[in-house]
């Protein structure tokens, strides 16, 4: 049976759902889990069991988030790690933890607002815990990622294979800089979230994460896209890369 919930979301086009996350849940503090946990989980599952099947595969690397949030997505992966049996896995998220930068209205047609999408690193890892995510497992790294998304920051990490990444800072320049953080690092054969490739038709119109990706690909063409997997939701993108 049809709920209510599912025809107003079916009748209601993505970009108008946007507008009210954006300016009426978002600032009541509605909605604080920003993903489908638990279709989140099962890609994230699917994703590592995929990488330890490749042949290039000698062991996993880390994963790395570009946007932690209120930390559900790195709860999510901590989950799918246990379940698939590579629980040492290191997860790395990076986040301003001050919402989206200054300026962002200047970018992908005046979908993102300054301050969007804010929460504090302290409510972040309370949430981690709460989800039984210990804090010895991860790392946050806070900053602007133009001052965070370094080989600085890498090299003191010590990262050096990354194997799932997660995009899930939404604005063009946001997820461009992140993506050049991680050519040098992703094995050879790495899986690639997107959360917000389709959020309000912005793929459709050629701008957003897809814009730069595919420019991304276009400068580094050691790189292919070999496979995609299926989304967790309307939004989401996911492509499985190998180095060559």
């Amino acid at each position: 049976m049809v709920t209510l919930k599912e025809t107003v979301k079916r009748l209601t086009p993505e970009p108008v759902r946007h507008v009210v996350r954006q300016r009426v849940l978002n600032p009541l503090g509605i909605g604080a889990t920003l993903v489908p946990e638990a279709e989140l989980q099962e890609v994230f599952e699917r994703a590592l069991a995929l990488l330890m099947a490749a042949p290039q595969t000698s062991a996993l690397g880390d994963y790395v988030e570009f946007g932690v949030c209120h930390g559900t997505s790195m709860a999510c992966m901590a989950r799918a790690a246990d379940a698939v049996g590579v629980g040492s896995m290191r997860l790395i998220g990076f986040d301003s933890f001050e919402g989206l930068p200054v300026g962002v209205e200047a970018e992908d047609l005046g979908v993102w607002n300054t301050g969007e999408y804010r929460s504090s690193e302290k409510a972040a890892r309370r949430n981690l815990a709460r989800d039984g995510v210990s804090a010895d497992r991860y790392v946050l790294v806070k900053g602007w990622f133009d001052d965070t998304a370094t080989p600085a920051t890498a090299e003191r990490l010590g990262v050096r294979r990354v194997s799932v990444a997660m995009i899930d800072c939404d604005a063009y320049s946001s997820a461009a800089t992140s993506l050049a953080f991680l050519a040098p690092l992703l094995a050879a054969t790495s899986v690639l979230v997107f959360d917000d490739w389709h959020t309000a038709g912005l793929a459709e119109r050629g701008e957003g994460e897809k814009r730069a990706f595919e420019e991304w690909l276009a400068e580094h063409t050691e790189f292919d896209v070999v496979d995609e997997l299926a989304p967790y939701n309307e939004n989401s993108h996911i492509v499985v890369l190998e180095r060559h």
